[in-house]
């Protein structure tokens, strides 16, 4: 991730803010073309978050970029044509969108701005800023429309903003003590009384309970593991994260990975290392309830203890009606009365569950997402709208049955579909690793070695219609030139 310095940039707007806006520019990448691994890559505008207006007929998406290359821009989606409109431009790197009670007013967060966008949804421009701290990250009004909780990953807070709406515009008219919560915060969820706001620290791995009224953290919890999302169903907090460890000794469990050690050396126990899971927890206490796991068998060469092996610490196995997860990497969630939909980044698919009583879940269908990489999801009256964050697009779908009514760009897809192997692939022979860089410019280099899996995968395939070559033979260990 490249590092970022502050610019100022004067904004002599008519009528505008009363402080300096700010954003931060990227430094030059030290990765270019004289590197080995160097090639070109296509621009990616990585849409990201969605928001409805209150009458369903349009979708505000943000395109966020990436940390090299920010957006500065959300586009509106036509919902009943399918058509994007005009882009409104924004701040650095526009991430959270929330949308003000009364409807009218659609505040934009910026993560490398000092400040948010706030547009006027019926005159379709934006209309004002409000200061904020960089790095802000997602937003929640409460009910009334009287209080703005804003997430902040580098402050490990939540910032606090008593607001008024003024007729296409939004005021601070106080701000107040930020709340600390855990490391690195993203998504939040307010409660229908607007009496309990729920906070995801994502690399913090704890969720956060904050009492509104009195301002204040009323219980941190420990999930252990990394919070997506959440949401709040009636007095449950729903959670999409991955399985905790039960840090039992390592080397324990059958031989998974094959190299003759029992287990597979990681200090988990819990079905397999990553499984997803959705965690579900008293809105009230924190305490937790069922924890929803997996289905079926997977990634073998990460568990240490196979489902079907119950004479070995199989009381520490979920049960099987929890395992009910059916796709990779639980992202984001939207309630649509009883029905939750869960987007899952990783397998590129969605599925439906049925909320019951205290928050019980039960599995309905899973759907091809029909876009790379799904992200941000909302309801639109009787329609889903979902950002695929690496696809460029964004999908409408039917919310009674899930079922695929259109795609719409709303990003740059002139350099082709993400990922791209193809379009790195140069006339010079390049390895896995190189590729893979190249490819995932943007994401952190601990995980680059799973993202080598997936630029396999498709290598896989484009060797095997001509557009790459492998040499001497194909394997993860050769390197690659176009064919």
């Amino acid at each position: 991730m490249s590092r970022l310095l502050p610019l100022v940039i004067a904004l002599a707007l008519a009528g505008c803010d009363d402080f300096e806006r700010r954003d931060l520019e990227p430094y030059p990448s030290s990765f270019g073309e004289g590197d080995p691994g160097w090639a070109e890559q296509p621009r990616r505008e990585n849409p990201l978050e969605v928001a409805v207006s209150q009458d369903g007929r349009t979708a505000w998406i943000s395109l966020q970029g990436s940390p090299d290359a920010p957006g500065r821009s959300v586009v509106p989606v036509d919902l009943a044509t399918g058509e994007a409109g005009e882009r409104l431009g924004v701040g650095s790197g526009p991430t959270g969108l929330a949308l003000h009670p009364a409807g009218r007013l659609l505040v934009v967060l910026n993560r490398f701005s000092n400040y948010a966008s706030v547009i006027d949804t019926e005159r379709g421009r934006v209309t004002n800023s409000i200061p904020l701290d960089f790095y802000a990250i997602e937003a929640a009004f409460t009910p009334d429309g009287a209080w703005l909780f804003v997430t902040n990953r580098a402050a490990d807070a939540v910032q606090v903003l008593e607001v008024g709406a003024d007729g296409g515009e939004l005021r601070v008219l106080r701000r107040h003590p930020d709340i600390p919560v855990g490391t690195n915060p993203r998504d939040l969820a307010m409660s229908a009384d607007g009496r309990t706001l729920a906070v995801a620290a994502l690399t913090g791995t704890t969720l956060s309970l904050i009492d509104v009224v009195a301002r204040t953290e009323r219980a941190r919890i420990e999930v252990g593991a990394p919070i997506a999302d959440v949401v709040i169903a009636g007095d449950v907090v729903i959670a999409a994260t991955l399985s905790a460890s039960t840090h039992h000794p390592p080397f324990a469990g059958p031989d998974g990975d094959g190299d003759g050690v029992p287990g597979d050396g990681t200090p988990n126990i819990n079905f397999q290392d990553l499984q997803n899971e959705l965690a579900t927890f008293d809105l009230q206490t924190g305490e937790p309830g069922p924890r929803y796991t997996s289905e079926g068998i997977c990634c073998r060469d990460y568990r240490d203890v196979d489902p079907r092996d119950v004479g070995r610490f199989g009381d520490l196995l979920p049960p099987p009606e929890r395992r009910i997860v059916a796709g990779a990497l639980p992202e984001q969630m939207a309630l649509d009365g009883d029905a939750l939909w869960v987007t899952y980044s990783g397998s590129n698919e969605l599925q439906r569950f049925d909320v019951g009583a205290g928050g019980a879940l039960t599995p309905g269908p899973v759907f091809t997402a029909g876009g790379h990489n799904p992200h941000g999801i909302a309801v639109a009256g009787d329609r889903l709208v979902v950002a695929h964050r690496l696809g460029e697009t964004a999908g409408i779908r039917s919310a009674s049955d899930g079922s695929l009514q259109a795609t719409v760009v709303v990003g740059d897809v002139a350099g082709g579909a993400f990922p791209a192997p193809a379009a790195a692939l140069g006339a010079r022979a390049q390895d896995l690793r190189a590729l893979t860089a190249a490819i995932y410019s943007d994401v952190d280099p601990r995980l680059l070695e799973a993202a080598a899996r997936n630029v396999f995968a498709h290598l896989v395939d484009l060797t095997a219609r001509g557009v790459a070559r492998a040499e001497p033979h194909l394997s993860p260990a050769a390197t690659f030139r176009r064919g």
